[in-house]
């Protein structure tokens, strides 16, 4: 059983769906797997928002050792775990762990031929100035009371207003905005989850 998932799973402090999705991992996970690059790095952002940051630690640190090899599918999502990762590192004060995994984020958007490269930049520049935000659908499945629809749209979007902050914003959406907004989407999920939500509709692979 994979160290970093057992933890969580033999925690009693834990909430007992999550403790079970977390064994299931355990005895699943696989690095070249999307899907469980996915399930993975949503037990970490959710163990961030529900301040076990030791436990999400552990496993963006997993999802995260791992390098750029030109597959996107899986690079979505180890970037969001390397960026959990900054802004875990940084909450603690290890500043130069920090900056080393922004290093390695970055330096992707100088892989490839000039014509990738410029398309990367353009794109990256347009989700720093928040152009790319999903803040919309998380507030549409809060209107229409969808609360684990709306647990799964607001951990997106704490996971872009992450990214933005970490990276360190822009004019258009400097980094004390999309800290606010973090602390207020934040609020808001435990708000959430202290409702009866069934975590399994959150997990690719539950």
């Amino acid at each position: 059983m994979d160290d970093c998932f057992r933890l969580v799973a033999e925690n009693q402090n834990i909430d007992p769906q999550l403790r079970e999705i977390s064994k299931n991992l355990a005895g699943s996970f696989d690095m070249k797997d999307p899907a469980s690059l996915e399930d993975a790095v949503q037990l970490a952002t959710l163990l961030h928002v529900l301040r076990f940051d030791e436990l999400s630690t552990g496993i963006v640190e997993k999802v995260g050792s791992a390098d750029f090899d030109g597959n996107f599918d899986r690079w979505t999502w180890i970037e969001l775990a390397l960026v959990l990762g900054i802004r875990l590192k940084r909450l603690l004060g290890d500043v130069s762990s920090a900056e080393n995994l922004k290093v390695k984020v970055l330096a992707v958007l100088d892989c490839g031929d000039e014509t990738q490269v410029k398309l990367k930049h353009k794109v990256f520049n347009r989700f720093m100035r928040g152009s790319l935000l999903s803040r919309d659908k998380a507030v549409k499945a809060q209107e229409d009371g969808y609360f684990d629809s709306e647990v799964l749209r607001r951990l997106s979007y704490f996971r872009e207003l992450a990214k933005i902050s970490e990276l360190g914003g822009s004019s258009e959406y400097p980094v004390e905005r999309a800290e606010r907004e973090i602390s207020e989407n934040i609020d808001r999920l435990n708000e959430i989850i202290k409702k009866d939500i069934k975590y399994s509709g959150i997990f690719d692979q539950a």
